[in-house]
């Protein structure tokens, strides 16, 4: 087997349903300035997962953007089982990851 450097060969991966022992999928999103491509990032995320992961989440958490991405989530949250938590206040990336984290409740 070739030598990956930690990534796993593409032909190994399996591309089934998720594991139902397992206890569903938390997808976290950060999210901060991105309303030229968050909209088709989430769509594409959620439609290729929503098939084969019977209990996704999908969690969105936006860090205080000054764009308009706050309108394209909430409007997105209109379209799909997203769950949206936005501040008004820049946290910065680190912190915006571990809030986000913070709301899922799936492995």
């Amino acid at each position: 087997m070739a030598k990956t450097h930690g990534r796993v060969p593409k032909e190994s991966v399996s591309r089934g349903p998720a594991d139902l022992a397992q206890g569903g999928i938390s997808l976290v999103f950060p999210v901060h300035n991105e309303s030229f491509i968050i909209e088709l990032t989430i769509r594409d995320y959620y439609h290729e997962l929503s098939g084969r992961v019977r209990d996704l989440e999908v969690i969105v958490a936006e860090d205080g953007s000054t764009d308009d991405t706050k309108t394209v989530l909430e409007r997105l949250a209109g379209d799909l089982p997203i769950r949206l938590f936005t501040s008004d206040e820049r946290k910065g990336y680190q912190k915006a990851v571990i809030d986000a984290v913070s709301h899922a409740t799936k492995p």
